[in-house]
């Protein structure tokens, strides 16, 4: 009885808690260099985008002068109601994204979903968005099948 009250009430190993803690990070972040935060990048986006459309989503892509790929996220709650919905959504873009981010021209990306997304499985999500990468990428090398 001694040592189990030991285990529970005694702080854990410092160095297993400062290998844990300061793990090197992986490459599948994403980072704020990688996100479009400003509304005046926004309307750079919305006033001469080029378009990439289908039942799901709705892709609009900016040139950038310089920097690698950002992306921002337009999902409106009049399409996807629940909380719940919004976030899915957003999970999957930033994924997708994430992963391709390296193949991606200096562009910055608003993804804006449609209310069929919703209902729409992760899978055929997607490859809604992989397809719709390809078009703006000058690269075949997106990541066409997620790691599941």
């Amino acid at each position: 009885t001694q040592r189990q009250t030991c285990e529970r009430s005694c702080p854990p190993d410092p160095l297993i808690f400062h290998r844990i803690r300061f793990a090197p990070i992986t490459d599948n972040r994403f980072p704020r260099t990688a996100r479009i935060l400003v509304s005046v990048d926004f309307q750079r986006v919305f006033a001469k985008p080029q378009r990439s459309a289908d039942t799901y989503f709705t892709v609009l892509a900016a040139k950038r002068p310089a920097g690698s790929a950002r992306l921002g996220l337009a999902i409106s709650r009049k399409q996807a109601r629940r909380a719940v919905d919004r976030n899915r959504l957003k999970r999957l873009i930033r994924d997708v994204f994430r992963r391709n981010h390296s193949v991606l021209n200096g562009s910055d990306f608003v993804v804006m979903a449609r209310s069929d997304a919703v209902v729409a499985d992760n899978a055929t999500l997607h490859a809604s968005l992989v397809r719709h990468f390809r078009r703006f990428s000058s690269s075949s090398k997106i990541v066409a099948q997620p790691d599941n």
